[in-house]
């Protein structure tokens, strides 16, 4: 696994170098995960902090989908495989006896609690603000964040999280990893 993440300061060109110079010396269809955070002057909220400016991963395993086969990925050198390859076998493994024991689409309890930043009312003006600053040609393209917060009665699963995004917007990339203990990253 490879975590590129950056502070303050963004050096744009040395980081795509770096990223375009990992990859190419990476095994064939390794790929990044990640971006870059919006407004960059701005202050971060407390729950992105982990992110920093950037945040790249290329993980060590992957669960991808080519067609209508699904396969354990492991990003690996070959001189890694005789480390990596065991533990790829003990996940397949793993996954293999778990895949019924939870259902995805019953691992999605109704939210009891909503709480949006900014609320409707300021949502609303941010737009407007937003529309006219573009009539009056003050800018091209205005990118809007919104951040809503839900609050679920029992334990959520980040895959039927996945999963639901995936069924609501199928033409996306999905992905989801870990980043903390308690934060998943989709």
């Amino acid at each position: 696994a490879r975590l590129i993440a950056g502070g303050d300061q963004t050096d744009l060109d040395a980081l795509f170098q770096l990223l375009t110079q990992t990859l190419e010396e990476a095994p064939p269809r390794c790929r990044f995960f990640g971006g870059f955070r919006f407004g960059q002057g701005t202050k971060r909220n407390g729950a992105w902090e982990p992110f920093g400016q950037y945040y790249f991963v290329l993980p060590r395993f992957e669960i991808v989908k080519h067609g209508r086969k699904t396969h354990l990925a492991l990003n690996a050198y070959k001189n890694e495989l005789p480390i990596f390859m065991p533990k790829a076998k003990a996940i397949a493994e793993a996954l293999e006896r778990q895949k019924d024991d939870v259902n995805l689409t019953t691992a999605w309890p109704a939210p009891f609690k909503r709480t949006d930043f900014p609320a409707r009312p300021r949502w609303f003006k941010n737009v407007n603000s937003a529309l006219k600053a573009v009539e009056k040609g003050v800018c091209e393209k205005i990118v809007l964040a919104r951040q809503s917060l839900f609050e679920f009665p029992s334990r959520v699963y980040p895959l039927a999280i996945l999963q639901k995004l995936k069924s609501t917007n199928p033409r996306c990339y999905h992905f989801c990893f870990p980043v903390l203990a308690c934060n998943f990253f989709s």
